[in-house]
């Protein structure tokens, strides 16, 4: 663990992701995970900032150890990993989705922050606005008791339709920014009457599709 790729592979490892996880959370093949933990290559750029959130980790710690070693980059609005279950057991499913019909429904888990609430619903991902953050299909867990957050994953009904993206406050007001780099998906104005919940966490089209 005292090399950089030691290090990615055991936070991977203690998030419970494989190689092939990791790089789809990322946008990145399992090959490039290989080659990190390896040492024979190092993430950089955006790749680096967003494997460090998916960590929950920083960039000073994974490359020197030094400093935390909790702590994620921000920038990119990628989420952060707090949990990861495969096949959870009622137990290590969070509280606020722990029943019924809800838990039998989990094949995998992966929370973005520790919500709690009563006003949660699910919703299918349509379209890769989001992608390689949130992928066609994937199923989003939506808890409409939570205030909008910068760079947190937000539904909002803009125009008529209903549209996953990352709120930033700018001088202009809320702008909703997208991923995707295809015309019509330019960052558009928002505000709070317009708002409908926040992303809490995710089951992925991966983990679902054979069930």
């Amino acid at each position: 663990m005292n090399t950089t790729g030691g290090r990615i592979r055991s936070l991977r490892k203690k998030h419970g992701l494989t190689q092939k996880r990791l790089g789809d959370l990322i946008g990145v093949s399992s090959v490039s995970v290989t080659q990190w933990e390896s040492d024979t290559q190092l993430p950089k750029g955006d790749n680096a900032d967003k494997l460090c959130t998916a960590l929950n980790t920083n960039w000073q710690w994974l490359r020197h150890e030094t400093g935390e070693q909790a702590g994620g980059a921000t920038k990119s609005g990628f989420f952060n990993i707090t949990k990861y279950y495969e096949n959870p057991t009622m137990s290590e499913l969070p509280s606020y989705i722990a029943g019924g019909a809800i838990a039998r429904e989990i094949k995998s888990i992966v929370t973005v922050n520790e919500y709690a609430g009563d006003a949660i619903f699910v919703t299918m991902m349509d379209g890769d606005s989001m992608a390689p953050m949130i992928n066609n299909k994937d199923r989003l867990y939506i808890n409409r008791d939570l205030d909008p957050k910068p760079l947190t994953p937000a539904m909002y009904m803009v125009n008529g339709l209903v549209v996953i993206g990352l709120p930033e406050n700018t001088p202009q007001g809320m702008m909703l920014r997208f991923l995707s780099t295809e015309s019509g998906w330019e960052p558009v104005n928002v505000t709070q009457h317009i708002y409908i919940g926040s992303l809490f966490a995710i089951d992925p089209l991966w983990a679902y599709q054979d069930r």
